[in-house]
């Protein structure tokens, strides 16, 4: 069930990204500081610059160190997540 959960939230991270590529608008005239990360997506708007995008980071499992019980049922915590995450910036000439 969590590989599919996983699978999932990666398949509408790339739909929205592809989406939100589909209606951007006037190429982008001034230079961004700081530069847009690579999966964002930017337009010129009346007074500057609109950069959005969504993103998807993983990791796991990794070793907490914690470990549960004693002696022969004893066992290690792993840890692993999955985050998906949307960023929306203006730019303006300021």
């Amino acid at each position: 069930m969590r590989s599919f959960l996983t699978i999932a939230s990666v398949c509408a991270a790339g739909a929205l990204a592809l989406a939100s590529a589909g209606i951007a608008g006037q190429p982008v005239t001034q230079t961004l500081n700081p530069p847009p990360l690579p999966w964002q997506t930017c337009k010129a708007v009346g007074d500057g610059t609109i950069c959005e995008g969504t993103n998807v980071e993983s990791y796991g499992p990794v070793d907490t160190g914690i470990v549960c019980g004693s002696g022969a049922s004893a066992f290690d915590i792993y840890d692993a997540a999955t985050d998906e995450y949307s960023v929306w910036k203006k730019f303006d000439q300021d």
